[in-house]
């Protein structure tokens, strides 16, 4: 089965929504909040709206934003899985499409297109996940299909796993979908910087700060941010840091 990423707010402000409802929320720049957007048919009919409503945005804007649109409303499928990388903790919920795209007028505006998920797993920790496949998740798109590197079947596999880090294998080259397709990818996206660097940063603090050493960094930052610290522990006197 295919594998999505999709996003619950530039902040992860819908995150709650998202893992509380057990639905994922079309949350793009609120395109057609009054309109059944499955009423239109494809993609084009969905490009055409689009342009039709915003004269004033760039087309290519619009024409990537109608990509992501239809492969909510159209081309994702019961039965597959989507990833949504967290903002509020350094961890990516992992679930199941149950439902065909709905759209409910009576709700509120943000929540009006959605699709029902069965969570598999809400904190799976990032650093479960193998560095290409972060790569592949910061894609700055709010709905996209993830194809590179076998991508699909690895989480999976993850899964099987119960959700437990081991050696992978790299799957298939990156597969590249450009140009005016109907199909968003994370090969057509610009990166989530800000993210991608929160995943090196935590990772060079891992490996660089153990034990003392970490105990020392957690100190200094508190210090900076006008707390005062306890004396150090003693080397070796307890495992872990206390805060």
């Amino acid at each position: 089965m295919p594998l999505y990423l999709v996003r619950a707010g530039s902040k992860g402000e819908f995150e709650d929504n998202f893992l509380q409802d057990n639905r994922v929320y079309l949350r793009w720049g609120g395109a057609f909040p009054n309109r059944n957007i499955a009423k239109m048919a494809d993609y084009e009919q969905i490009k055409t709206a689009m342009i039709a409503q915003n004269p004033d945005e760039q087309v290519r804007k619009l024409i990537n934003g109608a990509g992501q649109i239809n492969a909510f409303v159209h081309t994702m499928q019961i039965g597959d899985w989507i990833v949504l990388p967290l903002k509020r903790k350094a961890a990516i919920a992992v679930g199941e499409i149950t439902s065909a795209y709905t759209f409910d007028p009576r709700a509120e505006e943000d929540f009006r297109h959605f699709r029902n998920v069965r969570w598999l797993n809400t904190s799976i920790p990032r650093n479960v996940f193998d560095k290409d496949l972060l790569f592949s998740f910061g894609a700055f798109m709010t709905v996209c299909r993830i194809t590179r590197n076998d991508a699909e079947n690895r989480v999976k596999r993850l899964a099987a796993n119960n959700w437990q880090a081991s050696a992978n294998i790299l799957g298939d080259v990156a597969r590249t979908v450009g140009g005016d397709t109907g199909q968003a990818h994370e090969d057509s996206a610009p990166l989530d910087l800000e993210e991608l660097a929160r995943d090196q940063l935590s990772e060079l603090i891992r490996r660089k700060f153990k034990g003392i050493a970490m105990e020392r960094l957690v100190e200094g930052i508190l210090k900076a941010q006008g707390f005062v610290t306890c004396a150090h522990l003693k080397k070796n006197a307890i495992k872990g840091t206390r805060v």
